[in-house]
């Protein structure tokens, strides 16, 4: 990492730090500047425990602190629909799939140990009509694309972003933990119709320093990231289709090149389909996504579960179930044949104890069969303690 990449995430925390308050403290007497900035604290604590399995583990713990804001400059400037958002972000603690052994990842705030402080999202928008708008800078797509929002109660990672395009890349797409840099249309319409699309910098995160945030966007015909949702979303249901395709190609798991040990490149692109829909107090949902199958190790992935709400007549309470099953590709299996032999399928049931707002705890328990795809190793069944907490 050079000395100029360094210095530039220092200035990059620094300025999302101090300009906000800067700007605030010469705002002091307006009326308005209460309403110009908001800001938000989000803490995640885990604890995990396997009861049985191949690679046994006690005493995991792991968490996610993210300290976000957003400036609304319409309130200041005579130029209408600008604002800006961002977030820092830090993590401590050891990482739970690489003791288990699973490829799906059991906790979707798990960052394979790296800890890190960062800055996590920077986001420059324009409301450039009602209800559409334009979006540039660090951006976490799966706030916004690939999801089921019922189906976020889980910590699977798969009930989040589908593990066929979450494992897509060097490092994944633009989500978490390593958004990478680019633009963003986000469009509503009547009848709850929307349609986004993004279009981001190919390689995720910083591979050679992934503690820090990466600095550089690349967009070109051979390297890009894009992303196309289209969908139907209200209330009580939402039906969504999703593409997604990479500008670079990769290389084939195990076919070569004629006359030469060079492996073939591919395409790597892929599609999702999900659907949810409410009704009363139950909300089932599912979700399908699909790639090839000779660059990824997970070419498909099915999510099915449901929510259900308001057990034991707590209101902020949320009891759900989910299963979400990895298709392993068999140029994967191929590697190992003696021993990778199925697909990797996670079960998980959760409980959402709302204590108010602000903080919940969530006991859950997954079931995950032929960890990796292998035979050789025994079911995992992991015993976990979420603690969440949001303050504004």
């Amino acid at each position: 990492m050079s000395n100029y990449s360094v210095k530039l995430q220092i200035i990059f925390v620094l300025s999302f730090v101090a300009i906000p308050f800067l700007f605030l403290s010469a705002q002091a007497e307006s009326e308005k500047s209460a309403e110009v900035f908001n800001h938000g604290l989000d803490y995640i604590f885990e604890h995990h425990s396997t009861l049985n399995g191949t690679n046994k583990t006690k005493n995991i713990n792991f968490g996610n602190l993210l300290v976000s804001g957003n400036w609304d400059f319409d309130k200041i400037m005579p130029y209408q629909g600008w604002g800006l958002e961002g977030s820092i972000m830090a993590t401590h603690g050891r990482s739970l799939s690489n003791k288990l052994g699973d490829i799906q990842t059991a906790s979707n705030i798990d960052v394979s140990g790296i800890n890190s402080f960062k800055v996590y999202q920077l986001i420059l928008s324009y409301q450039f009509y009602p209800n559409h708008s334009l979006l540039a800078g660090l951006i976490d797509l799966s706030t916004w694309f690939n999801i089921n929002q019922s189906a976020l109660l889980f910590i699977n990672s798969s009930a989040g972003t589908s593990a066929e395009l979450g494992s897509s890349g060097l490092l994944g797409p633009s989500i978490y933990p390593y958004p990478s840099a680019g633009l963003f249309l986000n469009s509503k319409f009547e009848n709850s119709v929307y349609v986004m699309a993004a279009l981001m910098d190919q390689n995720a995160g910083n591979p050679s320093n992934p503690k820090l945030t990466k600095t550089q966007m690349k967009l070109t015909p051979k390297h890009y990231f894009g992303l196309t949702e289209i969908g139907l979303d209200n209330e009580n249901r939402k039906l969504a289709l999703g593409f997604w395709k990479y500008g670079e190609k990769f290389n084939d798991l195990s076919d070569t090149q004629i006359n030469s040990a060079a492996p073939i490149q591919r395409t790597a692109q892929g599609g999702y389909v999900l659907f949810n829909y409410k009704f009363g107090r139950l909300d089932p949902f599912i979700r399908y996504g699909r790639t090839g199958r000779d660059i990824q190790n997970i070419y498909a992935n099915l999510v099915l579960g449901f929510n259900y709400f308001s057990p034991l007549k707590r209101e902020d309470d949320i009891f759900g179930v989910m299963v979400s099953r990895a298709y392993l590709s068999d140029k994967y299996k191929a590697t190992n044949i003696a021993t990778i032999r199925h697909d990797e399928v996670a079960y998980e049931a959760i409980y959402k104890i709302g204590l108010n707002k602000q903080y919940s705890f969530f006991p859950s328990f997954q079931y995950i069969t032929h960890p990796s795809g292998r035979n050789d190793r025994k079911a995992i069944q992991l015993a976990s303690m979420r603690f969440a907490m949001h303050l504004e």
